[in-house]
């Protein structure tokens, strides 16, 4: 997000006693400042982006996620190709079952571990089982039944991790750089969701667009995270139709 207009607005100064306004009043308070409604939003999106990184509560980081992915629909919805983005990168994550090995040894399928066949030996013949061990003198304890044949009793099997197909990891999805203009004020915004134009060229990657405001600018940041977010819900939930149980 270019902070060239912004900074006047945004950096203005910590707003007195906003821990005994409502939401509602915060939002006046806050949004007076700026040219209009939509950049105001913009701003405190732009600003509750690059603190909710640190917050602890998981709670928290989806609501604030789940506005921020509705603003930019908002913002898709009425400018339309006007807003363009490109893709940064597909993300991943290790799989747990095989620790991004692929490979590795697994509970067997067949037998769910146990190690033994859910067919019995057939009485009338004296068979020998997978092992090639007569039943009498086979060891696996499986009560009648024959040792499984594909893991030849062993209760597991040696190959590829079956939770990801050998791959050892697995696709999360796809972060984009969004890419748009409120009345000639240039916004850019990591998000998962995909932007109504793609451009070819790889987006940037950079802290910039998600990363901790410096120590002096936390200083003069008008409103803290906490005050933000309450703010954002409110604005939300009244002209958005957002609520917790939507997202």
């Amino acid at each position: 997000m270019s902070e060239k207009r912004t900074s006047t607005n945004l950096y203005s100064g910590r707003l007195k006693g906003w821990t005994k306004l409502k939401a509602e009043e915060l939002w006046k308070v806050f949004s007076s400042v700026f040219p209009s409604e939509e950049e105001a939003v913009a701003a405190a999106i732009f600003a509750a982006n690059r603190l909710i990184k640190k917050s602890n509560s998981k709670s928290t980081r989806k609501i604030f996620y789940s506005i921020k992915d509705l603003f930019l629909e908002k913002i898709a919805a009425k400018q339309g190709t006007f807003t363009f983005g490109n893709k940064v990168r597909d993300e991943y994550t290790i799989c747990r079952k095989c620790g991004g090995k692929g490979r590795g040894l697994f509970y067997c399928d067949e037998c769910k571990g146990t190690g033994c066949s859910r067919y019995k030996y057939r009485e009338e013949e004296d068979i020998e089982c997978d092992l090639f061990i007569a039943k009498e003198l086979c060891d696996r304890n499986c009560s009648g039944f024959s040792p499984c044949p594909s893991c030849h009793g062993k209760g597991y099997v040696e190959g590829k991790c079956p939770d990801c197909n050998g791959a050892g990891q697995y696709y999360t999805g796809t972060l984009f750089l969004w890419r748009f203009n409120i009345n000639g004020q240039p916004y850019s915004f990591h998000s998962y969701r995909k932007p109504p134009k793609i451009e070819e060229e790889l987006g940037e990657d950079k802290e910039t667009f998600g990363g901790q405001f410096t120590k002096e600018e936390l200083q003069v940041l008008k409103l803290p995270q906490s005050g933000l977010v309450k703010m954002l819900r409110y604005y939300a939930s009244v002209n958005w139709g957002w609520s917790w149980y939507s997202y």
